[in-house]
């Protein structure tokens, strides 16, 4: 298995969006083209997942000076359960070590959440990786989602600063707020 960056004209994005679409609820998802928009500014990275020369699935990381926010990550949906996205997590954080390293998810405590189950076994993995929850909370589009991650958690200034700049304009109509955790 290896991670490769890839560029606005990798030949492999149109998966990259297929396996995006794919694995997260509307909701949750900004147009495909926020992800790739800035790639090669130093805003944001997004890493192939390959194993023997096929690509497996992503992961979308949005950085600062400071700071380093796994945004999305998704193995195409046969690929699943086989250990490509420990080995990306991993490497993530080993390539970005000495940044705080952490990431948004579904809560465990929302009421009456239909997929409960999953979001269980999403945090466990995330736990076996070497991440542990934070003391943050992430409001994204309106949707509150806990935090994890590798040291500190990150601040409010340093969060919402970066999300600006990523999204631009459209944090105007999203929203991104970091909140301590209830």
């Amino acid at each position: 298995m290896e991670l490769r960056q890839m560029s606005k004209g990798d030949a492999d994005l149109k998966t990259v969006r297929d396996i995006f679409l794919e694995a997260f609820p509307k909701v949750e998802r900004p147009p495909f083209r926020v992800l790739t928009r800035k790639l090669g500014t130093g805003m944001a990275e997004l890493w192939g997942v390959y194993d023997a020369g096929k690509l497996m699935g992503f992961a979308e990381v949005i950085l600062s000076d400071t700071a380093v926010y796994l945004f999305f990550l998704a193995m195409h949906r046969d690929c699943r359960g086989k250990g490509h996205g420990g080995f990306t997590v991993r490497e993530l954080i080993k390539k970005y070590a000495g940044k705080k390293f952490f990431l948004a998810l579904e809560s465990l405590t929302e009421e009456g959440a239909d997929n409960m189950e999953e979001r269980i076994r999403r945090h466990g993995f995330y736990l076996r990786q070497g991440l542990h929850d934070l003391p943050v909370q992430l409001r994204e589009g309106g949707v509150t989602f806990d935090a994890m991650g590798v040291g500190e958690a990150p601040t409010k200034a340093e969060y919402e600063g970066m999300m600006r700049r990523f999204t631009g304009w459209y944090h105007l109509f999203v929203g991104f707020e970091l909140l301590e955790r209830a």
